[in-house]
């Protein structure tokens, strides 16, 4: 009956993790730590899997740690332990089934990605990277993805969406459906590549679309869900047009 969202503050004091409800109302929040010292990474996506938290912060790396927490009193602080090595630079990341995917963000020159990989004349110099969830240390498959996406899912058909934004300018959400996702007949660093170029369909959308998730409403309809970054207290003009509530997609 709750989201969860992760943040970071403007002052440097500790990243927090926000237990909201239906409404996008904070319930509860929780201050995170890293052996025990004030942790405040960028936290640029959170995922909720299997009784466990993933987060993302930027580097090569991924947290893990129990969600044991939410029984806490708010104010709280959680530790999130020692992060766990992996390729992508992890700026988001997305579970469904048995995998973690994990993904990076490119632009240059400010957040330069060197996966660089080309088909039909395209590109790319980012990915996701799909692992099981036993085993973060290689991954199964990966995903060639163009640059400027925070935020990666997949439906229940195998249709995947990326939420694509980048400072006051209009977010896209490219939707990719099963026949456009074209698995390369070479791997990239002896992983199977899955490339994905020109999209099914482009959605235009406000600005600053961060990192997604699918979720079932109660009728039973798949739906996807983002939040915008425009709405947060560093940036405040979402607030304007309501970006301060999680948006619920039919994509």
């Amino acid at each position: 009956n709750y989201f969860i969202t992760a943040g970071y503050m403007n002052d440097n004091s500790s990243s927090r993790i926000y237990l909201t409800d239906r409404n996008s109302k904070v319930v509860k929040y929780y201050e995170l730590t890293s052996n025990n010292t004030i942790f405040n990474g960028h936290t640029g996506g959170l995922q909720y899997h299997k009784d466990y938290f993933y987060l993302a912060n930027e580097g090569n790396e991924i947290y893990k740690f129990s969600a044991d927490f939410l029984s806490q009193e708010s104010g709280t602080k959680v530790e999130i332990g020692n992060p766990i090595k992996v390729y992508p630079n992890a700026s988001f990341v997305f579970s469904k089934d048995n995998y973690i995917y994990i993904g990076e963000f490119h632009k240059n020159p400010e957040y330069p990605c060197l996966n660089i990989i080309e088909h039909n004349n395209t590109k790319h110099f980012a990915i996701v990277e799909k692992y099981d969830e036993s085993d973060l240390s290689k991954p199964i498959a990966l995903y060639s993805i163009p640059e400027r996406i925070q935020g990666f899912c997949i439906k229940d058909d195998g249709t995947i969406i990326l939420s694509r934004s980048w400072s006051v300018n209009s977010s896209y959400f490219y939707v990719y459906e099963k026949s456009d996702i074209i698995k390369l007949d070479h791997q990239y660093k002896n992983t199977d590549v899955y490339f994905l170029g020109e999209p099914t369909k482009i959605i235009k959308a406000p600005a600053m679309s961060e990192d997604l998730d699918t979720f079932l409403d109660e009728e039973g309809n798949e739906k996807v869900l983002t939040v915008f970054e425009s709405a947060c207290n560093k940036y405040i003009f979402g607030k304007l047009f309501f970006a301060n509530y999680i948006a619920s997609l039919n994509l």
